[in-house]
């Protein structure tokens, strides 16, 4: 059978909403549809409204103060002159019980929140087609409901009963088919985020390795001029070879980070139960073989087991020390303590130095590829080395952070899972 799409133009609607943004949003939509609206800023103010003239269906908000939309639609339900009139709630319908309480207070429809335009006016249709057809049904004796800790008296008609579940149901759907929507959107977002990324990283490698050959070309022809022809250069001459040659050589330690890093998005990562006191104290040994002659404190333990791949956590652990190191260089005794704990199924460990430390304004840029919070020329470096120590660590599921203070020292702790994990 063809369905007949109804005319609202002869229909009254009475909005009750305390919102005067929500009010003239639904009076503007129900208005578009010819409908008459008349507006009440709650249920006392609606009852007053009925007093003076009978609308055909009465929309109403649920949260309102003075008295709110379930209060309203019983005490509509309670008078004779209006105990028949259609009763549609505005809820966000984030609770079963507002079903239950709708029932129950003799609603005969939801509008779900934020509602859309098509899905009110088909609410306020299908109200309308079936009111004539209802206007003979008796009214049941009643079901009493428990439902969350609470006993309800349920005493609405059966239609009433079957239209309310039935939008709920289609609310539900409505919300389930929106959900779908919008997980589908993240899929795709995540997808052209992850070509992004993966163009990145390929761009990344494939410059890095193309200026490898120009800047191998460029070190030997320093080191030929450093053998053949530095006796012959006057001391300018020579501090400005030195730094070209310094340059150089920062420049390709700039580039094996990136390629490092590039590589490590799609390095395949072996986990393993570690103990994480012997590889703290395997990449202590590994850095002090460089000796500088410097006293240096160093503490560590007892530290928890962890799981983790072992080649990139030390390369992790050795950028950390080596900066613990390398910025402890001013103090006359310098202190470099590695504790650890167990938090949340994460062990946590933390390396404390006091050193330079840096300022806190610029922690956000601590772990950004070629970001620096010191110069060159005070502390030498590549800039790569902590933006590769946190890719390293997120991939492992954890977390990286530091913190630190002018002349006061740094702090640096990660996180790492202490049962299996699964890359991805």
């Amino acid at each position: 059978m063809q369905s007949q799409v109804l005319d609202l133009s002869r229909i009254t609607i009475l909005v009750v909403e305390d919102s005067a943004t929500q009010a003239q949003a639904l009076k503007q939509i129900l208005e578009q549809e010819r409908c008459r609206v008349i507006v009440a800023a709650d249920g006392e103010a609606a009852l007053s409204s009925l007093e003076s003239g009978r609308p055909d269906i009465v929309l109403t908000d649920v949260v309102m103060p003075i008295m709110g939309g379930y209060e309203l639609c019983r005490r509509i339900r309670s008078t004779a002159a209006t105990k028949d009139l259609p009763v549609i709630l505005v809820t966000s319908l984030s609770d079963p019980e507002e079903v239950i309480r709708g029932l129950a207070a003799g609603a005969d429809n939801f509008i779900r929140k934020p509602f859309d335009g098509r899905y009110l006016i088909s609410r306020v249709r299908n109200v309308i087609a079936n009111l004539e057809l209802r206007r003979t049904a008796e009214l049941a004796a009643g079901v009493r409901v428990h439902f969350a800790d609470r006993d309800y008296l349920v005493s609405t008609e059966p239609h009433r009963a079957i239209d309310l579940l039935l939008s709920t149901y289609e609310a539900a759907v409505e919300q389930n088919r929106e959900l779908v929507a919008a997980g589908e959107a993240l899929r795709e977002t995540n997808c052209t985020l992850e070509e992004v990324n993966q163009d990145l990283e390929a761009f990344s490698y494939s410059i890095s390795h193309d200026l490898k050959a120009p800047l191998r070309s460029l070190l030997g022809f320093v080191e030929i001029i450093e053998q053949d022809y530095a006796p012959v250069l006057d001391d300018e001459g020579r501090r400005l070879f030195g730094v070209i040659a310094d340059s150089a050589q920062n420049m390709r330690g700039m580039i094996d980070g990136l390629l490092r890093f590039a590589r490590m998005s799609h390095r395949e990562l072996g986990f393993e139960m570690l103990d994480m006191n012997g590889l703290f104290r395997e990449c202590w040994e590994q850095i002090r073989r460089v000796d500088d002659g410097r006293e240096i404190v160093f503490d560590a333990g007892p530290l928890p087991n962890a799981v983790g791949d072992r080649s990139t956590l030390q390369e992790v652990i050795v950028n950390l020390l080596t900066n613990a190191v390398k910025f402890t260089r001013l103090t006359p005794v310098a202190h470099i303590d590695v504790s650890g704990r167990v938090e949340n199924e994460f062990a946590v460990f933390t390396l404390r130095d006091n050193g330079v430390g840096f300022d806190p304004a610029g922690a956000a840029n601590l772990f950004g590829a070629f970001r620096r919070l010191h110069s060159q020329a005070e502390f030498e470096g590549s800039g790569i080395g902590l933006a590769l120590a946190r890719r390293i660590i997120e991939r492992h599921g954890g977390t990286i952070s530091g913190t630190g203070a002018v002349g006061q020292g740094a702090e640096f702790s990660f996180s790492l899972p202490v049962t299996r994990v699964d890359d991805d």
